[in-house]
């Protein structure tokens, strides 16, 4: 398995469990919170064998490892601190913000250390990160008024953020061949 390939396992592995959580948020159950936990342990693994694969490009080797560590951190979180829905809506409603945050982050920390930036990547990075902040945000503004409609909206930032994922992975591998770097 490639680094590209791992990070599309990472990318998929968000998208099915934020389709899984869209489809049983008007059925929950204990199961969602075992779900969401598998399939985010499940994308940190693949972030950090994507980080491993990476490890002679130092600034995505950083990115990966921080995936990694949040994605588990979160996998963790719900698996063992989520014993009722209102920590499982303020972990996420955490992890969020703090995902969102770090893309963001990101995205000014390349502009800072690269002689040639690719705005391509950074654009796309930054709607990353206010995508997950926007869906950070409306699920705060609605556990207190549905419920069901903050799980379907946790599950569709997941889906948004792993199909996002997926198109950046795709500008780097084209950058990357561009350039004349190995996978």
């Amino acid at each position: 398995m490639n680094r590209y390939q791992s990070l599309t396992a990472h990318a998929i592995s968000i998208i099915i469990t934020g389709f899984v959580l869209v489809v049983l948020s008007y059925m929950p159950s204990g199961a969602i919170q075992y779900i969401v936990a598998a399939g985010m342990i499940l994308s940190g693994i693949f972030a950090l064998i994507t980080a491993y694969k990476s490890w002679k490009y130092k600034d995505t080797l950083k990115y990966h490892i921080l995936h990694a560590i949040s994605m588990c951190g979160f996998g963790f979180g719900i698996l063992f601190y989520a014993n009722n829905v209102e920590m499982f809506f303020r972990i996420s409603e955490f992890f969020f913000l703090f995902y969102g945050i770090t893309e963001l982050v990101f995205c000014a920390y390349l502009m800072a250390i690269k002689k040639r930036v690719i705005y391509k990547i950074i654009v796309t990075k930054m709607i990353i990160g206010f995508s997950i902040i926007i869906g950070a945000v409306m699920i705060w503004s609605m556990v207190s008024v549905n419920r069901f409609q903050a799980l379907t909206i946790c599950g569709i930032t997941m889906i948004l953020s792993g199909i996002i994922t997926i198109v950046f992975e795709k500008d780097i591998r084209k950058l990357h061949t561009e350039t004349d770097y190995t996978t």
